[in-house]
């Protein structure tokens, strides 16, 4: 079967190669090249998101149907791809992949001859993609490949290329131009370099207006204690759809991008694109708000591991976005009562996100950069060296809550909602905590990372399109998908990547933020830097006791303490699925699970997360209490299936299985507007099984025939 390119979207890869090629100065050693198309700028202030995640479920199709060798149903979707991306070449690049598993060679050369000039120059799948093998004995394919070379090499040389930081004047204009722009292949992003100038005299203030905090600063800056924002950048990346005012914020410089690069890679929606080396403030006041896909621009980085990983390397490079919520927090089911439960899969320490939409970003990005204002000069110095400034800021804010009141407070979910309201931030006590962090004495980073876990296998203990239960795995924050049926998930997680600026020794804190008391948290070692986690199955509940949002999400914290500041909080989040109804036994056993759309009863689960079905499955168990298999229901269609997740297709007088077939899960008949179905379908090999004695009810395979 064949595989086809996976696509990482990790802001725009081939698209940036194609923005290099195109922008950056020809040298004299490399051969010209023809001028790469590149995609518009979208029309409209919300469409770059909305074209990228329906592009990303597109690809998880094509990918599973290249598995299934349904090449020709792959060649349609593809088709509907490129109608719409036109200038993506990995689309080219996989629709020749189609075209040549099917034999139809002269149109697979030339769609691989348009993914080339469109700028696809990874070699290597060319070299050894076994869907390619149709077309290697052909002499076109040897002119494709040294074309690419040649390409893949122009484009190594000019990111290569030396590259000047740009001098920025303290609230002047941060200008994002080819000369102080360059791209990093390993990380996919652009690094985009500024030397900021040092202020000429002692500016008239620091901060306007901004209530007793902006007071306060003003204080500090007379007796020349507070940083201010010179050498900050404020970054706007939804066009000026919600800008943070200049006026108040006279120190800040503004990121300015030339027309030409924006013609190139537009500016707008989610920031996973940009690493710069100076400290940025930034918000997009976006969402992805049509179509059976909406989220927040947070969500659409949730369910993509490559943007979760740029959030991190922004936040530990000094950078904080804020996003609103839009529709992705707010009290209600379906829709009905206004909104969806909290449909986050994760809770991030890496980005802020407001409650609200448009706009409502303001109050949160001005919090913040009254915080950075606050510190004193020698500190901020030394939270930018130690990359912990935007970690630092997280700390502040989320232990200056208004709900925070005693410090034990602070590990509590209290402290640590997905999205934060308005009315719970409290600036003058950030503003106050900023400044009195002291240089030698930083706030740690809390990491973890998992080193065992129980998992469910797909087609036996869930199902879907294949193995799908961990979200992503970063140093700060860690999620799982629960899909399997067992009642506890378990992980091992450990906490000894944690860091202290000043190599203090750290004590070790881990808390319930989110779920139910019965979750265990059993210390593996002495200072609690390795712990066992036991989960029970979450149903759909409200957040809190009493609060009117709900939510199928487990939080677990880590905290680290050098004694003299907590550190940001690690997140463990594990999601479970709002879209079923599970019922267990008094032995914790799964009697059964129904699947359900919101259609058909079942709450809001994102698409991206769980592909919607609609059937029962009733679950059987021996005298011994183990798993015989399952009876699966749909209206009135009944089917068995054995405990390896193979289809009855014959039984012996006992009701056992004889015979049965494999099965695989497709998705099917996605569009703009809703999105695909799981389809079970029958695989290409029949087992056949034996039984030991006449008790037996699991039985084993003794044979297998080939259908195909």
């Amino acid at each position: 079967m064949g595989s086809c390119y996976q696509y990482r979207w990790a802001g725009g890869m081939l698209l940036a190669f194609v923005w290099l090629v195109a922008c950056c100065p020809a040298q004299e050693q490399v051969p010209d090249l023809p001028e790469a198309p590149v995609t518009p700028a979208p029309a409209g202030v919300m469409q770059a998101p909305q074209v990228m995640a329906f592009n990303r479920m597109a690809d998880a199709q094509v990918h599973a149907l290249f598995r299934q060798g349904e090449y020709e149903q792959a060649e349609r979707m593809l088709r509907a791809s490129i109608q719409r991306s036109p200038n993506q070449p990995v689309y080219h690049y996989n629709l020749a992949c189609s075209l040549a598993r099917q034999k139809r060679i002269d149109e697979a050369f030339a769609s691989l001859q348009q993914a080339v000039t469109l700028g696809f120059v990874h070699v290597q799948p060319l070299r050894m993609d076994a869907d390619l093998d149709g077309l290697r004995a052909d002499d076109r394919f040897a002119a494709i490949l040294e074309s690419a070379e040649i390409r893949r090499a122009a484009i190594e040389s000019r990111s290569g290329r030396p590259f000047e930081a740009i001098r920025v004047m303290p609230g002047g204009p941060a200008r994002v131009t080819d000369t102080n722009t360059v791209w990093d292949n390993q990380l996919s992003v652009f690094r985009l370099m500024f030397a900021m100038e040092p202020p000429t005299g002692a500016p008239p203030v620091m901060v306007r207006g901004q209530g007793t905090a902006g007071e306060q600063i003003r204080a500090w800056h007379r007796e020349g204690t507070a940083a201010g924002l010179a050498g900050v950048l404020y970054d706007n990346q939804d066009r000026g759809h919600s800008v943070l005012a200049a006026e108040p914020f006279p120190e800040l410089a503004r990121v300015v991008f030339d027309p030409g690069l924006t013609r190139a890679r537009p500016v707008n929606g989610l920031q996973t694109a940009f690493l710069f080396n100076l400290p940025v403030i930034g918000n997009s006041s976006t969402a992805l708000t049509q179509g059976y896909f909406w989220r927040s621009l947070p969500r659409l980085a949730m369910v993509n591991p490559s943007m979760v990983w740029t959030l991190y390397r922004q936040y530990t490079g000094n950078q904080l976005y804020v996003y609103p919520e839009h529709q992705d927090h707010d009290p209600g089911r379906n829709g009905e009562g206004g909104g969806y439960g909290d449909v986050y899969p994760a809770n991030l320490p890496y980005v802020l996100i407001s409650q609200g939409s448009s706009g409502s970003d303001q109050l949160l990005l001005e919090a913040v950069a009254c915080t950075v204002a606050a510190f004193r000069p020698e500190t901020r110095r030394a939270l930018e060296l130690s990359a912990m400034l935007m970690p630092a800021v997280q700390m502040i804010l989320r232990s200056s809550l208004r709900e925070v009141v005693r410090p034990e407070d602070y590990r509590t979910g209290k402290a640590h909602p997905t999205v934060f309201a308005a009315g719970q931030l409290n600036v003058d006590r950030m503003v106050a905590r900023a400044h009195a962090m002291k240089a030698d004495r930083l706030p740690p980073l809390a990491q973890l990372h998992v080193i065992e876990e129980s998992e469910g296998a797909p087609g036996q203990d869930y199902f879907d399109i294949g193995s799908r239960e961990k979200l992503f795995d970063t140093p700060c924050a860690v999620a799982r998908v629960i899909r399997s049926t067992a009642y506890w998930r378990r992980l091992v997680v450990s906490a000894e990547t944690s860091r202290d600026p000043q190599g203090l020794p750290l004590t070790y804190h881990w808390a319930v933020l989110r779920g139910d008391p019965a979750i265990v948290i059993r210390p593996l070692n002495a200072v609690q830097s390795l712990v066992e986690l036991k989960v029970p199955y979450h149903p759909r509940r409200p957040v809190s006791p009493g609060a009117a949002l709900e939510s199928s999400r487990v939080d677990i914290g880590l905290f680290v303490d050098n004694g003299t500041h907590p550190s940001p909080p690690a997140f463990i989040s594990l999601y479970y699925l709002a879209s079923e109804t599970r019922v267990y036994g008094p032995d914790q056993r799964v009697q059964s699970v129904t699947y359900r759309t919101p259609a058909t009863g079942g709450a809001y689960t994102d698409p991206f997360i769980d592909i919607p079905k609609d059937w029962t499955d009733a679950y059987a168990y021996d005298t011994k209490g183990r798993l015989t298999g399952w009876i699966r229901s749909r209206g009135d269609q009944r089917e068995s299936f054995t405990v390896d997740g193979l289809k009855v297709e014959a039984a012996d007088d006992q009701g056992r299985a004889t015979h049965a077939r494999t099965v695989r899960y497709v998705p099917s008949g996605a569009s703009a507007d809703s999105a695909p179905v799981l389809v079970q379908q029958d695989g290409g090999e029949v087992m056949q099984y034996a039984y030991g004695s006449n008790e037996d009810r699991v039985g084993r395979v003794v044979g297998r025939v080939n259908m195909e």
